[in-house]
């Protein structure tokens, strides 16, 4: 869904293997990246994540998650989260929806709640429900909101990667961003990122994300099986892997609507 790495962040099936391919060394950083969104775009995907919360203290605290993505006609991608477990979270869900001219609306739904609570553009540097990822981290990037510069090469674990650093594109975006920049290591062969970096206002690296054991998917597609997203501030880590998957299949419109929510069918 043109969603960043975190977001990334969603994990898939494995399917089918299928030929490596990488990019001109002349490549732009824009160009790069749109066809780094582009190979690993998917019509629709389910996946059930289970999530490991570590404290600086070393205590942990496990979540079950389940998730649903869909490309709709006009290209715009909307996304479901529902927390499953525990029992005090259960029925938790966050709702995004892409919209037209690079924005996004997000809801947060409490149980208990009869309304599905707007997340403002301010209120996206918040951390989501406990975790090291912001609202801001979950929602789609539009190509258009950023400038992207290559700033090199690296290779990490044996494969060689270009650096790419992600800058807010207006000063719009720069309100709302808690981030001055990120800084994103896209694998050569399989267009996908593998480690992400976050900058506060003051420069500072503030967390960092790294994506590990790839998995191909349908078509060109790859995604990763486990992510590790580390708060250097407070030395908290989340870990998510994935339970179960499924891509390519039928997701009914309705499951992105607040009635859907509401009546409490995210949870069946």
């Amino acid at each position: 869904m043109k969603f960043k790495s975190l977001l990334v962040l969603a994990v898939l099936s494995l399917l089918c293997l299928h030929p490596l391919k990488g990019f001109p060394a002349d490549l732009t950083g824009r160009e790069i990246m749109e066809r780094q969104q582009d190979r690993h775009a998917l019509e629709t995907e389910t996946s059930t994540i289970v999530m490991l919360l570590l404290d600086d203290k070393g205590n942990q605290t496990t979540r079950i998650m389940r998730r649903w993505s869909k490309r709709f006609p006009d290209g715009l991608y909307r996304n479901l989260c529902v927390f499953l477990e525990p029992r005090d979270i259960a029925g938790t869900a966050l709702l995004t929806w892409q919209l037209e001219e690079g924005k996004s609306k997000q809801w947060l739904y409490l149980p208990g709640q009869e309304t599905l609570r707007r997340i403002a553009s301010q209120g996206r540097k918040s951390y989501f429900m406990g975790t090291d990822f912001t609202y801001e981290d979950l929602q789609p990037d539009t190509l258009e909101n950023y400038q992207y510069e290559v700033k090199g090469s690296e290779t990490l674990d044996g494969d060689p990667c270009t650096i790419i650093e992600i800058t807010p594109g207006s000063k719009e975006i720069e309100r709302e961003s808690a981030y001055s920049k990120r800084l994103t290591w896209i694998r050569k062969d399989l267009l996908y990122p593998v480690k992400v970096e976050f900058y506060d206002r003051r420069g500072k690296c503030i967390k960092t994300q790294t994506n590990h054991e790839l998995i191909p998917l349908e078509g060109e597609a790859w995604t990763a099986k486990k992510a590790l997203m580390i708060n250097h501030r407070t030395d908290h880590k989340t870990i998510m892997g994935l339970k179960t998957c499924e891509t390519g299949h039928t997701i009914d419109d309705s499951i992105f609507t607040e009635r859907h929510i509401l009546s409490g069918k995210h949870l069946e």
